[in-house]
């Protein structure tokens, strides 16, 4: 394996692991899925982007982001799914986590 394949691996091992520790320890759910859901993919598009904005603004804008992608993703999912439960938060999660090992 070349290196960043290996550094692929190895991101998504690390939040595989992440999310199963956060299945079956419910407190952890705070400390892993909530920056995924609030942070990480609007994070993701504003660097993406590169905004002439100051550090501060980046980051309330990738969290209004963030916010605005995942609440519609939850909703969608879960009107897949059939329902709202923890396990549409977790896939939805899941979903969200799948561009880092890219990045």
């Amino acid at each position: 394996m070349g290196g960043s394949a290996a550094a692929a691996a190895l991101v998504t091992a690390v939040c595989a692991a992440a999310l199963l520790a956060a299945w079956l320890v419910p407190a952890l759910a705070i400390v892993v899925v909530w920056p995924f859901l609030f942070l990480v993919p609007g994070w993701l598009i504003v660097a993406w982007l590169r905004p002439r904005i100051a550090a501060t603004g980046r980051l309330g804008l990738g969290i209004v982001l963030s916010v605005a992608i995942s609440a519609h993703l939850v909703y969608w999912v879960s009107l897949l799914l059939g329902g709202y439960d923890r396990a549409t938060v977790f896939l939805v999660t899941g979903l969200l986590a799948v561009p880092l090992p890219v990045i």
